[in-house]
């Protein structure tokens, strides 16, 4: 099996997502909108940092009606994401590294991700701050956070995005 194009948000145990986009969801596709679906694994940590809504779902333990739990949630779930989403977002995060803009959003159509980094402050230093929103549509599970990160992070970040646009760039 090919090795699938990786995409980890969070830095810690506290919340975390990992996105294995593993292919075209549709290869050889039906047309123009069927060839640029993908096919993706989404996993996602949480501890104490990480607020995760429940519903009815018992996460490592705890267990919540509609409630927020800050316990450790550990849930997995498969998504479809578009080619052109990651290929905006990786021009998006390029343009904010350069200064050009002061924030790159992964904002697909589809509930399953949303992702928007933003410069902190003056931004002389580089910093950012990205907010992150990972949803199960299937089953109601999600998890909110935000986390810090340094010029070096939002290369790193921006080079895994580049890989995930340049391997399954946007078909005509």
């Amino acid at each position: 099996m090919t090795e699938a194009a990786v995409l980890v948000l969070g830095r810690d145990e506290a919340a975390a997502v990992e996105v294995r986009v593993w292919s075209r969801a549709h290869p050889g596709g039906l047309g123009v909108f069927d060839d640029n679906w993908l096919f993706a694994q989404i996993a996602v940590r949480g501890g104490a940092a990480a607020r995760a809504r429940a519903t009815g779902a018992t996460e490592t333990g705890a267990r919540a009606t509609g409630a927020t739990v800050t316990a450790a949630p550990r849930f997995r779930y498969h998504a479809f994401l578009r080619t052109s989403d990651f290929g905006r977002f990786a021009e998006r995060l390029t343009r904010l590294r350069d200064g050009a803009t002061a924030r790159a959003r992964f904002w697909p159509r589809d509930p399953w991700l949303a992702v928007v980094v933003a410069r902190d402050g003056d931004a002389a230093d580089g910093c950012c701050e990205v907010s992150v929103r990972a949803r199960d549509h299937g089953s109601e599970r999600a998890v909110r956070f935000r986390y810090a990160l340094d010029a070096s992070g939002l290369a790193q970040l921006a080079d895994q995005v580049d890989a995930i646009a340049s391997r399954f760039p946007v078909r005509p």
